[in-house]
């Protein structure tokens, strides 16, 4: 509840009130739609990067295999923090990891990336 000045007339605190909550509803949804426009750019860039880099590593498998470790060790990293809790260091959020995680199992998949035994513990998505 709102610190509100205790003169007030139980109306004109139930009025502000509902003021206050219009106002909040309205301020959400403009920041919603901001959101929402952000997260469609930055699926627009992952969409590009993914098409790229899979072009890419098909033309140039040392590249490839340039990232695959780092990209293995960040999927395994979030399928820790995912299913087991695992805490992550400050600076590494569960989002950060999610696209070098994507970008690796979609690698794997279309096999411009190997999953060789030593980096592989990472549990593949299901084909259904």
């Amino acid at each position: 509840m709102t610190n509100l000045p205790t003169d007030l007339t139980p109306e004109t605190a139930a009025w502000l009130q509902a003021q206050m909550a219009i106002h909040s509803a309205r301020t959400a949804a403009v920041l919603r739609e901001e959101i929402n426009k952000v997260d469609d750019w930055a699926n627009g860039i992952f969409a590009a990067l993914r098409d790229v880099l899979m072009y890419q590593f098909k033309h140039d498998p040392k590249l490839a295999q340039a990232v695959s470790a780092q990209w293995c060790s960040a999927a395994n990293r979030l399928t820790q923090a995912e299913e087991h809790g695992m805490p992550l260091p400050e600076d590494e959020t569960m989002e950060f990891l999610e696209a070098r995680k994507m970008l690796y199992q979609l690698g794997v998949v279309l096999s411009t990336i190997s999953a060789d035994s030593k980096n592989q513990k990472l549990s593949m998505p299901r084909s259904y």
